[in-house]
C-alpha cells in the first residue's frame, strides 16, 4: 500500500520522470511487488474457480468475467491475465471516487436498465474508453504499470 501513496516523478514529469524514478530505487521496488499482485488475483480467481465453493445467491463480477472467458466466440478471447487486468482497473476505480462517479454517470446514460450492453452504445464510453487506457490517470503511475505488466504477456 506505501507504493501506491508514494511520490512518482514519472506521474508529474511523464517525459523523464522515469528517471528520477529508477535513481530513487522506488521503480525496482515497485518491481519486486508485482508478483505479489499477480498473485493475490491469481488467488481470487482460484478461489471462484473452486467447485467445492459455496455458491452466493448473485454473482460478482469475477463470476461473470469467468463465464464470458467460458463463453469464448472468434470476436472475444478473455484470458486470466484479461481478468486481472480488469479487477486492477476496477480496484484503481474503487479508490478514486470521482473518477468511478463520472465513469458511472456515463454509464448509466448510455445503457439505461438495460441488462445489456450493445457494442455501438459501448463506442459511445469515451470516459470509460479513457480511463482504461491510462489517459485520465486513476491512481499513481505504479498501478498502471502493474496492470500493463498483467496485459503485457498477451
Amino acid at each position: 500500500m506505501a507504493m501506491l501513496k508514494s511520490f512518482w516523478a514519472a506521474e508529474f514529469f511523464p517525459n523523464f520522470g522515469w528517471i528520477l524514478d529508477v535513481i530513487t530505487g522506488l521503480h525496482m521496488r515497485l518491481e519486486s511487488c508485482f508478483p505479489d499482485f499477480d498473485a493475490f488475483f491469481k488467488g481470487l480467481i482460484d478461489e471462484h474457480l473452486d467447485l467445492d465453493r459455496p455458491r452466493p445467491e448473485h454473482k460478482d463480477i469475477i463470476d461473470v468475467l469467468l463465464e464470458v472467458s467460458k463463453d469464448e466466440t472468434p470476436s472475444t478471447h478473455l484470458s486470466r491475465d484479461h481478468i486481472k487486468s480488469i479487477l486492477m482497473a476496477f480496484t484503481e476505480l474503487a479508490r478514486n471516487p470521482r473518477v468511478m462517479k463520472k465513469a458511472q454517470v456515463e454509464i448509466r446514460s448510455c445503457a439505461g436498465r438495460k441488462p445489456k450492453v450493445s457494442e455501438n452504445e459501448i463506442s459511445k464510453l469515451i470516459y470509460l474508453k479513457k480511463c482504461g487506457k491510462g489517459d485520465i490517470q486513476i491512481a499513481s503511475t505504479s498501478p498502471s504499470t502493474i496492470a500493463s505488466r498483467i496485459h503485457a504477456p498477451l
